[in-house]
């Protein structure tokens, strides 16, 4: 099992902030390979909001007494005071990011976004930006550089705006990519000169990617499953309650 998490001033607690318009109060990451599984149960919830984003494999919500499935390109919002129970199963190999946010303003943000605050099960697609998003905002909670509560802000509003532009369709954000690779293409054939007499170096080949290990299609919308695993084909799960994530 992978984890890597930052949390605002080194604080597990969750807390309410009315006196800024959003704030980010932690950021993890969770990968599993081998352990069995990983349970989540809050009875009463949070006083907190909470954004859960399903890179990879699958996860398990208990939601209005049925078990949903949640397939990778999807995002789980909880509400304050919301129950939540979930739970990641080894054999899934679920990658899940997550952040927890307050603020005075957090439903009126939300809403200008068009981030649905009905249900709590969305389909925002299979885009490496958010992981890179979420990675980022995880190190500036780690390194408490300077600022870094407005920038994390920043960041989180960022993630908003990409889960809208998806909204808008997978094929708006597939052809702005394009646009701006044909832009840059343009750009360098038009200032670099072409001289057979010009001694150029050869081209760099050793780039890395940025994918993250994601894949940078972009399937059609897929709807939650929702489903009941059979009882023999999972182990049984002990609901402790747990203080973070």
């Amino acid at each position: 099992m992978y984890m890597n998490s930052g949390y605002l001033h080194n604080s597990m607690v969750d807390f309410k902030d009315k006196t800024r318009p959003l704030v980010v109060g932690s950021c993890g990451t969770y990968r599993l390979y081998t352990r069995p599984r990983l349970p989540t149960y809050r009875p009463r919830g949070r006083i907190d909001f909470q954004i859960l984003y399903v890179a990879g494999g699958k996860a398990h919500f208990f939601l209005d007494g049925e078990d949903v499935v949640v397939t990778a390109g999807h995002m789980v919002l909880y509400q304050p005071k919301e129950v939540q129970k979930y739970v990641y199963y080894g054999v899934d190999q679920t990658e899940v990011f997550w952040v927890h946010f307050t603020g005075s303003e957090v439903r009126n943000i939300l809403k200008s976004y068009n981030i649905p605050l009905t249900g709590h099960v969305f389909y925002s697609g299979k885009y490496p930006e958010y992981q890179k998003l979420f990675q980022e905002m995880i190190l500036e909670l780690q390194t408490c550089r300077p600022h870094y509560e407005e920038l994390l802000s920043m960041m989180l509003r960022q993630l908003f705006i990409l889960i809208s532009r998806w909204n808008r369709g997978p094929d708006w954000l597939i052809m702005y990519k394009m646009k701006w690779r044909r832009l840059f293409v343009i750009s360098v054939n038009i200032t670099i000169p072409r001289s057979s007499s010009t001694n150029m170096p050869p081209p760099c080949t050793g780039a890395r990617s940025g994918s993250y290990g994601v894949s940078s299609s972009t399937p059609a919308s897929l709807p939650c499953s929702i489903s009941s695993p059979s009882v023999s084909s999972r182990p049984s799960v002990s609901w402790a309650r747990r203080s973070t994530m």
